[in-house]
């Protein structure tokens, strides 16, 4: 007895129901190897049913069908093919169910930032089971105005990316689904926004403020935001943890010349994640003087004095103000200096007699001289306090002079000896 061998059939896949302008619906499909005619069309305007036979195939190879007098533009159908149950005695088989309204448009899961200029876009799957492509949108203007920038082939393909400009500005973007006819749904009016990440560095402070848009596109919502920090070309790790309503961070830990990248992860309350842009910096502080020393303060011409000073070069400096005090009278500030270049320097002054003024008599009064530098964050710093050396001198009878003078401070060696000198 010969051994008869039966392929099981395939159901014709049902590719689209397109509302014509005279509202009849056309039913398009694809043949597989294996589908047998005839073919049953049914329809229901319930997706449970009940289904009611509306048209039988029997011409081979047929892929389309209309349904006359559906109303398709008011009534919503629902439609699949039956192909023949008893077709070389196999079972049969029934296509998906798809509807003539437009594919249902998906949820977007998340927008993210990529490193760079790249923005990850991903979404569900759609429920329309004619779905087979997602067309995707960008409002490239920022006037609520979407533009199509990719398709992505098969229903169940869904991500894309996109370069665009997400470290200048919040870019939106939106999904709608497509059927194998091309007919497109509507997007999804739920757009999502990438997350624009800002800073503003205080070079005084030090601190970085680090200021971003919120991710309110979830229908969930923001469980929280945390704060990612690349140091020094390591790897990122996560430094801080704000609230979902908090959109600001003041971040000190930073140090003169560290190479710092920051960005921000979005979590939903549903676990998904979402990344801002990266913002990097390479840190200046400004620098305050660790020293400032005055280093010499002389008479010269019997009537002028002269105040030698310098201060750290790796110091962030505007000005240096030098004050005076006669004797032990109060300071009072006596000059400013703006006008250098570079700190590698010793800087001199020169406290010059006025007999008009009458501002200072060095064969009368010692002097004392402070210097205080102000850094570039308007903080103020002081030198030691440096004086000038008056002498005198008494002729005795005895025919010997005798000499008297103030201590010369401050050196921070201290005076050696001093040298007692005469024409």
């Amino acid at each position: 007895m010969g051994l008869s061998i039966h392929a099981q059939t395939e159901p014709p896949g049902l590719k689209c129901a397109t509302v014509q302008i005279n509202s009849d619906v056309i039913l398009e499909w694809h043949n597989g190897i294996n589908v047998c005619f005839p073919l049953n069309i049914y329809a229901s305007q319930n997706i449970n049913g009940p289904y009611s036979l509306i048209g039988t195939i029997t011409t081979p190879g047929t892929t389309i069908f209309t349904h006359v007098g559906a109303n398709g533009s008011s009534i919503t159908w629902y439609y699949y093919i039956e192909s023949d149950m008893g077709c070389s005695g196999s079972t049969g088989g029934t296509s998906d169910t798809i509807t003539n309204t437009d594919p249902v448009e998906p949820d977007i899961l998340r927008v993210s930032v990529d490193n760079g200029n790249t923005v990850s876009i991903e979404w569900d799957i759609s429920p329309s089971a004619k779905t087979n492509a997602y067309i995707i949108y960008w409002d490239q203007n920022a006037n609520n105005t979407f533009t199509p920038i990719d398709t992505v082939w098969g229903r169940y393909n869904t991500s894309t990316t996109h370069i665009s400009t997400p470290s200048q500005r919040s870019e939106t973007y939106t999904v709608a689904s497509m059927d194998s006819c091309l007919n497109t749904g509507p997007f999804n009016n739920n757009t999502h926004n990438t997350i624009l990440l800002d800073d503003t560095i205080d070079r005084c402070g030090p601190s970085i403020t680090l200021d971003w848009t919120s991710y309110n596109d979830w229908s969930d919502g923001v469980d929280k935001y945390n704060l990612l920090l690349g140091l020094n070309g390591q790897a990122e790790s996560q430094v801080a943890q704000v609230s979902n309503t908090t959109l600001t961070y003041e971040y000190t830990g930073i140090n003169d010349g560290d190479q710092v990248c920051f960005r921000i992860e979005a979590v939903s309350n549903s676990g998904i994640i979402s990344y801002s842009n990266q913002v990097c910096k390479n840190v200046n502080i400004v620098q305050p003087p660790s020293f400032t020393y005055i280093s010499n303060v002389s008479v010269s011409n019997n009537t002028d004095i002269e105040v030698e000073y310098y201060v750290d070069k790796s110091a962030d400096i505007k000005l240096f103000q030098i004050y005076r005090k006669e004797g032990e009278g109060n300071f009072k500030i006596l000059a400013e200096n703006k006008s250098f270049s570079t700190l590698d320097q010793v800087f001199k002054y020169t406290d010059q007699y006025d007999a008009n003024d009458n501002n200072i008599d060095p064969s009368k009064f010692y002097y004392q001289y402070e210097i205080k530098p102000k850094d570039s964050c308007n903080n103020y710093y002081s030198s030691n306090i440096s004086r000038s050396i008056k002498l005198d001198g008494e002729a005795k009878y005895n025919y010997t002079n005798n000499l008297t003078w103030n201590s010369y401070f401050d050196w921070l060696g201290g005076v050696d000896f001093y040298e007692v000198y005469r024409n």
